[in-house]
């Protein structure tokens, strides 16, 4: 079994803005337990402590049963691929059977009983995990986990662990809402629609909206714990841009954090609609041509604070 793991790293940010790049970058760096893809147990926790009911999110790992607690982490991607296939989309549909030792995961969940506090189920179900992963995870002393949540994770995992640190990504929400509409499209008719619904106009000023949650909580999110990172900084200067992530999170640095990887594998897809060769900044160059007139617009006026904050420019729009 592993060691208590003594640090936890989260990264956060809006949806198709680097996350999926980013935790590439983790997966093969010593000594870190890569959760391999996005997970929304914190996100989750969130939603219970800001209602004042994390008692309750604490009952229900500690006395339901532990099959029907993997059924319902699968059907709410509480942690990743635990029905042991990885599933991606783009560029083309794939599977890969990570062999995840589901039997040795559902062994680990029988100490959830006994758990008295958030933090100890996350330290469980952590170990468990990591037991259950192909990979050998001994040494390894710290857990890293992101969702695209803009920030709910960050401000639960901060008033649950005493040792955390977080990453905050952004990228212009121009690039990375015309990317969400993109994967939408494609996933509409895929085996993953079930999360992924088209952005017809109520989706499209929902996913508007929710970048508020980070802008009205940002003194919050971007405190010391914080480092913030721009998906524009981190595609053209990589080395630079993760040496800073690396010292903030307490990690040593090594040329891992610039090789995209699944498994220790080289993964050149991530989530990206084009095959890759690495950390690719040509993604920067890349026109805007499904978003309409009037979604430029929403965008332009909406999440004008948010653009100015970051210094983002409004990109050329395919003729």
């Amino acid at each position: 079994m592993m060691e208590f793991f003594s640090k936890t790293i989260i990264a956060t940010g809006p949806k198709r803005s680097g996350g999926t790049l980013i935790t590439r970058l983790f997966d093969s760096q010593p000594g870190i337990m890569n959760f391999i893809d996005e997970a929304f147990f914190w996100e989750q926790v969130y939603n219970y402590q800001e209602k004042g009911q994390e008692s309750l999110f604490l009952d229900t790992f500690r006395l339901f049963d532990r099959n029907d607690l993997i059924e319902s982490f699968v059907d709410r991607d509480i942690l990743p691929w635990i029905n042991g296939v990885f599933r991606a989309l783009t560029p083309v549909k794939y599977e890969l059977d990570i062999n995840f030792k589901k039997d040795v995961f559902l062994d680990g969940l029988s100490k959830l009983c006994k758990c008295s506090s958030i933090s100890e189920i996350w330290d469980c179900l952590v170990k468990a995990y990591a037991n259950a992963m192909p990979t050998d995870c001994t040494g390894c002393n710290a857990a890293y986990m992101f969702i695209g949540d803009m920030g709910r994770s960050i401000l639960s995992t901060k008033v649950t662990l005493e040792n955390c640190r977080c990453i905050f990504f952004m990228r212009n929400p121009y690039d990375a809402i015309e990317s969400l509409k993109v994967e939408r499209m494609h996933s509409r008719e895929s085996f993953m629609n079930r999360r992924h619904k088209p952005l017809h106009p109520i989706n499209f000023v929902q996913v508007i909206n929710d970048y508020y949650f980070f802008w009205n909580n940002r003194s919050e999110i971007l405190d010391e714990r914080t480092i913030l990172i721009r998906f524009e900084d981190l595609v053209v200067e990589p080395k630079k841009t993760m040496r800073a992530v690396a010292d903030h999170v307490g990690i040593e640095f090594t040329d891992n954090l610039l090789k995209p990887t699944l498994l220790g594998q080289p993964h050149k897809y991530g989530s990206s609609f084009a095959s890759l060769k690495g950390i690719d900044k040509s993604v920067l160059d890349r026109k805007i041509k499904v978003l309409s007139e009037i979604e430029m617009e929403i965008i332009r006026e909406h999440l004008k604070p948010i653009i100015e904050y970051f210094d983002y420019t409004e990109p050329e729009m395919a003729q």
